[in-house]
Protein backbone atom coordinates (compact mmCIF):
# COMPACT_ATOMS: atom_id res chain seq x y z
CA UNK A 1 0.00 0.00 0.00
CA UNK A 2 1.32 3.24 -0.57
CA UNK A 3 0.99 7.01 0.74
CA UNK A 4 0.26 10.11 -0.88
CA UNK A 5 2.66 12.34 0.29
CA UNK A 6 1.17 15.91 0.35
CA UNK A 7 4.31 18.85 0.83
CA UNK A 8 3.26 21.95 2.49
CA UNK A 9 4.49 24.05 -0.36
CA UNK A 10 2.28 22.56 -2.44
CA UNK A 11 -0.90 23.77 -0.52
CA UNK A 12 -0.06 26.98 0.31
CA UNK A 13 -0.81 28.61 -3.09
CA UNK A 14 2.36 28.79 -4.48
CA UNK A 15 2.31 26.83 -7.77
CA UNK A 16 5.64 28.49 -9.26
CA UNK A 17 4.53 30.97 -11.04
CA UNK A 18 6.35 34.60 -9.59
CA UNK A 19 3.09 36.91 -8.15
CA UNK A 20 5.31 39.89 -10.30
CA UNK A 21 4.77 37.85 -13.65
CA UNK A 22 0.64 37.23 -12.77
CA UNK A 23 0.46 41.42 -12.28
CA UNK A 24 2.13 41.91 -15.38
CA UNK A 25 0.00 39.76 -17.72
CA UNK A 26 -3.24 41.16 -15.81
CA UNK A 27 -2.32 44.49 -16.89
CA UNK A 28 -1.50 43.62 -20.22
CA UNK A 29 -4.76 41.92 -21.09
CA UNK A 30 -6.67 44.58 -19.51
CA UNK A 31 -4.44 47.19 -21.68
CA UNK A 32 -5.33 44.82 -25.05
CA UNK A 33 -9.05 45.17 -24.03
CA UNK A 34 -8.99 48.40 -23.45
CA UNK A 35 -7.58 49.67 -26.79
CA UNK A 36 -9.68 47.29 -28.63
CA UNK A 37 -12.52 48.79 -27.14
CA UNK A 38 -11.27 52.24 -27.97
CA UNK A 39 -10.80 51.23 -30.80
CA UNK A 40 -13.96 49.48 -32.00
CA UNK A 41 -15.75 52.96 -30.52
CA UNK A 42 -13.61 55.14 -32.03
CA UNK A 43 -13.77 53.45 -35.57
CA UNK A 44 -9.76 54.08 -35.62
CA UNK A 45 -7.49 51.66 -36.98
CA UNK A 46 -10.67 49.13 -37.69
CA UNK A 47 -10.81 47.86 -41.40
CA UNK A 48 -14.05 49.18 -41.47
CA UNK A 49 -12.84 52.58 -41.91
CA UNK A 50 -15.02 54.75 -44.35
CA UNK A 51 -13.00 56.38 -47.52
CA UNK A 52 -13.27 59.86 -48.17
CA UNK A 53 -13.24 58.87 -52.20
CA UNK A 54 -16.22 59.59 -54.60
CA UNK A 55 -18.05 57.17 -56.86
CA UNK A 56 -16.91 58.57 -60.88
CA UNK A 57 -18.83 55.04 -62.18
CA UNK A 58 -21.43 52.89 -61.24
CA UNK A 59 -23.17 49.87 -63.45
CA UNK A 60 -25.91 47.83 -62.16
CA UNK A 61 -25.68 44.03 -63.43
CA UNK A 62 -27.36 41.11 -63.59
CA UNK A 63 -25.95 37.70 -64.36
CA UNK A 64 -28.13 34.65 -65.86
CA UNK A 65 -27.27 31.17 -66.56
CA UNK A 66 -27.33 29.73 -69.75
CA UNK A 67 -28.09 26.58 -71.10
CA UNK A 68 -24.50 26.02 -72.44
CA UNK A 69 -23.49 26.07 -68.72
CA UNK A 70 -22.11 30.13 -69.34
CA UNK A 71 -23.13 33.09 -67.44
CA UNK A 72 -24.35 36.10 -69.08
CA UNK A 73 -23.75 39.44 -67.80
CA UNK A 74 -26.63 42.23 -68.67
CA UNK A 75 -26.41 45.95 -68.02
CA UNK A 76 -29.46 46.13 -65.66
CA UNK A 77 -30.24 49.71 -66.78
CA UNK A 78 -30.63 48.81 -70.76
CA UNK A 79 -31.19 45.51 -70.71
CA UNK A 80 -28.02 44.43 -72.62
CA UNK A 81 -25.82 41.98 -72.47
CA UNK A 82 -22.23 42.84 -71.98
CA UNK A 83 -20.36 39.64 -71.79
CA UNK A 84 -20.62 35.78 -71.89
CA UNK A 85 -18.27 34.04 -69.17
CA UNK A 86 -17.89 30.48 -70.61
CA UNK A 87 -15.71 27.46 -69.28
CA UNK A 88 -14.19 28.26 -66.39
CA UNK A 89 -14.43 31.60 -66.17
CA UNK A 90 -11.79 32.58 -63.74
CA UNK A 91 -12.24 35.04 -61.31
CA UNK A 92 -15.70 36.49 -62.26
CA UNK A 93 -17.37 33.40 -62.23
CA UNK A 94 -16.22 32.35 -59.05
CA UNK A 95 -16.98 35.66 -57.05
CA UNK A 96 -20.22 35.27 -58.39
CA UNK A 97 -20.91 31.70 -57.94
CA UNK A 98 -20.19 32.69 -54.30
CA UNK A 99 -22.67 35.78 -54.35
CA UNK A 100 -25.28 33.88 -55.52
CA UNK A 101 -24.72 31.09 -53.31
CA UNK A 102 -25.62 33.61 -50.76
CA UNK A 103 -28.77 35.08 -52.50
CA UNK A 104 -29.96 31.35 -52.47
CA UNK A 105 -29.97 31.09 -48.62
CA UNK A 106 -31.76 34.62 -48.61
CA UNK A 107 -34.05 33.61 -51.13
CA UNK A 108 -33.35 36.18 -53.46
CA UNK A 109 -33.15 35.59 -57.44
CA UNK A 110 -31.06 36.64 -59.62
CA UNK A 111 -33.01 39.54 -61.35
CA UNK A 112 -31.75 42.09 -58.49
CA UNK A 113 -28.64 43.59 -59.76
CA UNK A 114 -25.00 43.91 -58.29
CA UNK A 115 -23.84 47.20 -58.69
CA UNK A 116 -19.96 47.41 -59.81
CA UNK A 117 -18.59 51.03 -58.62
CA UNK A 118 -15.47 52.47 -59.88
CA UNK A 119 -14.25 55.27 -56.71
CA UNK A 120 -11.96 58.31 -57.13
CA UNK A 121 -9.06 56.64 -55.36
CA UNK A 122 -9.15 53.66 -58.11
CA UNK A 123 -11.02 51.54 -55.92
CA UNK A 124 -13.55 48.83 -57.63
CA UNK A 125 -16.04 47.41 -55.35
CA UNK A 126 -18.81 45.34 -56.15
CA UNK A 127 -22.25 45.47 -54.03
CA UNK A 128 -25.08 42.92 -53.37
CA UNK A 129 -27.82 45.36 -52.88
CA UNK A 130 -29.87 42.23 -52.10
CA UNK A 131 -27.53 40.77 -49.08
CA UNK A 132 -25.50 43.60 -48.27
CA UNK A 133 -22.34 41.50 -49.58
CA UNK A 134 -18.95 43.89 -50.20
CA UNK A 135 -16.50 42.91 -52.55
CA UNK A 136 -13.23 45.26 -52.64
CA UNK A 137 -12.23 43.88 -56.27
CA UNK A 138 -8.42 45.22 -55.71
CA UNK A 139 -7.64 43.04 -52.67
CA UNK A 140 -7.96 39.76 -55.51
CA UNK A 141 -5.19 41.29 -57.45
CA UNK A 142 -4.74 43.44 -60.56
CA UNK A 143 -5.99 40.54 -63.00
CA UNK A 144 -8.73 39.56 -61.17
CA UNK A 145 -9.33 43.52 -61.13
CA UNK A 146 -9.48 43.65 -64.56
CA UNK A 147 -11.96 41.28 -65.88
CA UNK A 148 -14.76 42.85 -63.89
CA UNK A 149 -13.29 46.64 -64.45
CA UNK A 150 -13.74 45.50 -68.06
CA UNK A 151 -17.36 45.71 -67.44
CA UNK A 152 -17.16 49.58 -67.14
CA UNK A 153 -15.62 50.15 -70.55
CA UNK A 154 -17.67 52.11 -72.92
CA UNK A 155 -20.22 53.40 -70.28
CA UNK A 156 -21.49 56.62 -70.04
CA UNK A 157 -20.02 57.37 -66.22
CA UNK A 158 -22.09 60.10 -65.55
CA UNK A 159 -25.83 58.58 -66.27
CA UNK A 160 -24.68 55.75 -64.11
CA UNK A 161 -23.44 58.10 -61.06
CA UNK A 162 -27.05 60.31 -60.82
CA UNK A 163 -28.91 57.47 -61.24
CA UNK A 164 -27.48 55.86 -57.87
CA UNK A 165 -26.79 58.47 -55.89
Amino acid sequence: MSYLHIDEETTTGNAGVPRGALIIAGAFAFTVIALAAVARLSNKGTLGEQSSAQMIASRALVFSDHADGSIGVYDAQHQQQLDDVSGTGGFVRGAMRALARQRRLAHVGPEVPFYLVKWSDGRLTLDDSATKNHLELGAYGNENLASFEKLLVGFDRTAAVTSRQ
